[in-house]
């Protein structure tokens, strides 16, 4: 490893660009059923097994009256789908219509629901420029300059899904396509079965 640039808070340290790979579902023993199928019109639905303890690995935001997926955190259960994309639109959860709900009940839904999900939703427009796939990114990797405690932060998007850190920490950047916020493992972090954090960009760090 070699040291090439140093910002106020990250250590950029050169490293050989990686390639992560995708891997199956396996956040719960025996829960492996996947289904997706068209229902009518644009709406399709996604079936997904989900544990007490697992995290669907997602954000939301609202578009108006919409719920809409703002980010798929690598090494959750929607990235191991492979059915869940960046812009889709939530409309339904286990027959609880998602429309017009604010972020905080949406999410407050999504935590009481054990064993099946059974999604609604309207895929986002693969065709658009905007569309990003997250199974093939190269990861660089950082040494961080202050410490961070999500529990702490305001601004960030899921606490839950957050990374805490320590000055001195490696860490491996798998995805910085977000402006604000990459996803990142801890050095020597199995990444086929963990679950990716959100971390501040260096550019929001600057804001």
């Amino acid at each position: 490893r070699i040291i090439t640039q140093t910002s106020r808070n990250f250590q950029i340290i050169e490293s050989k660009p990686t390639t992560s790979t995708d891997s199956s579902i396996n956040d719960c023993q025996n829960s492996k059923t996947i289904i997706s199928k068209r229902i009518q019109g644009d709406l399709k639905i996604v079936k997904i097994n989900k544990c007490n303890d697992a995290y669907l690995g997602a954000t939301i935001r609202n578009d108006g009256d919409k719920v809409i997926i703002g980010r798929v955190v690598r090494g959750g259960l929607a990235e191991k789908s492979n059915l869940l994309r960046e812009g889709d639109e939530l409309i339904e959860v286990n027959g609880n219509d998602l429309r017009g709900k604010n972020i905080t009940e949406v999410c407050n839904i999504l935590k009481s629901i054990s064993g099946e999900l059974s999604l609604v939703i309207v895929p986002f427009d693969k065709s658009s420029d905007n569309f990003q796939m997250i199974s093939s990114t190269q990861v660089r990797h950082f040494r961080a300059l202050f410490d961070y405690d999500p529990e702490d932060d305001i601004y960030v998007p899921c606490k839950e899904l957050a990374l805490k850190f320590q000055r001195g920490d490696i860490l491996h950047v798998i995805n910085m396509n977000d402006e604000n916020w990459w996803q990142a493992y801890h050095e020597g972090c199995k990444i086929e079965n963990s679950l990716a954090g959100l971390i501040p960009s260096i550019s929001f760090q600057r804001q």
